[in-house]
């Protein structure tokens, strides 16, 4: 009985270590997308592209581990799916050219550690 506890209780340690995370990102994502309806599309290009990096981390683990990894089949069919579509329209309304995606790419470098300071939380919290 014990064993179970003790397995349920790490069960939920993942489960809100998780929550975290995604709640930082959560509001990060948030907090950009309000910034940029106010103009400006270079910050949302960088999430956009952010997006499609984590897309194919999910990709890269599942081959790297040889199984299921979370995460993939969200990324196969709905992040994938809805970044390339968002990249096609802003494109075809002429939002969005080569130029601006080249200078969005060393903002998404520069975001991917604000993105990790959610796994960060989700660790400190959750002990």
């Amino acid at each position: 009985m014990k064993k179970q506890f003790t397995k349920f209780m790490l069960i939920c340690k993942s489960y809100a270590s998780l929550f975290i995370s995604a709640s930082w990102i959560l509001l990060i994502t948030s907090f950009i997308a309000l910034v940029t309806s106010h103009g400006g599309l270079l910050l949302f290009t960088a999430i956009l592209n952010l997006f499609v990096l984590q897309a194919f981390m999910h990709i890269v683990q599942t081959i790297m581990f040889r199984g299921y990894t979370p995460g993939i089949i969200t990324s196969l069919f709905l992040l994938i799916p809805y970044c390339l579509l968002t990249y096609y329209f802003l494109a075809e309304y002429g939002q969005v050219d080569w130029p601006l995606i080249f200078t969005s790419l060393p903002v998404s470098l520069i975001l991917i550690p604000i993105n990790l300071v959610g796994n960060l939380l989700g660790r400190y919290f959750i002990r």
